[in-house]
């Protein structure tokens, strides 16, 4: 009758050990899933602010040049060859764009009322950067300047780039 149970019994170790090796891998999946999900989380909200941070220094930095330097007045006419070419903005050199696509769509007022600066073209990519608009076309003549400065945590274009904005009338 000995030899019977234990018959019976056996492998009931091997079954056991398996159903509680299971449940030890679902729950060690489950939290390095979690893990994971976090990670890419927390990378977003580094790279969220430093895009911010840049678009914050991109808008300062245009009130500064429109204000104080006086570069970007109304009506003026800013060609490749005009002295207000480029500029310094911490330390980025801030070049004028003749780009078309640079412009969001906007067509520049025959008197040259928008500009855009952006990073040269031999910028390191990988880097953060910022574009800067100064648009003074003013449609509804209520006497307001636009600064519309664009941050990013890298300047090359793909799935990882982050972009934030600070428009500021005035």
């Amino acid at each position: 009758m000995i030899n019977q149970k234990n018959k019976k019994e056996k492998g009931f170790a091997m079954i056991f050990t398996v159903l509680v090796m299971s449940l030890i891998l679902s729950i060690t999946m489950g939290m390095s899933n979690i893990v994971f999900k976090q990670k890419i989380l927390s990378g977003l909200v580094r790279d969220s602010q430093i895009a911010f941070y840049q678009a914050d220094s991109a808008s300062e930095c245009g009130l500064y040049q429109d204000y104080k330097m006086e570069n970007f007045t109304k009506g003026v006419e800013i060609t490749e060859t005009s002295p207000n070419y480029e500029f310094v903005c911490g330390d980025k050199t801030m070049v004028f764009s003749t780009n078309p696509s640079d412009y969001n769509n906007v067509v520049p007022a025959p008197n040259n009322d928008y500009f855009v600066f952006t990073n040269p073209a031999s910028a390191d990519l990988t880097t953060p950067c910022f574009t800067i608009v100064f648009d003074k076309r003013d449609p509804n003549n209520l006497g307001q300047n636009v600064i519309d400065s664009r941050g990013y945590n890298v300047c090359k274009a793909s799935i990882r780039q982050v972009e934030r904005g600070i428009k500021i009338s005035y």
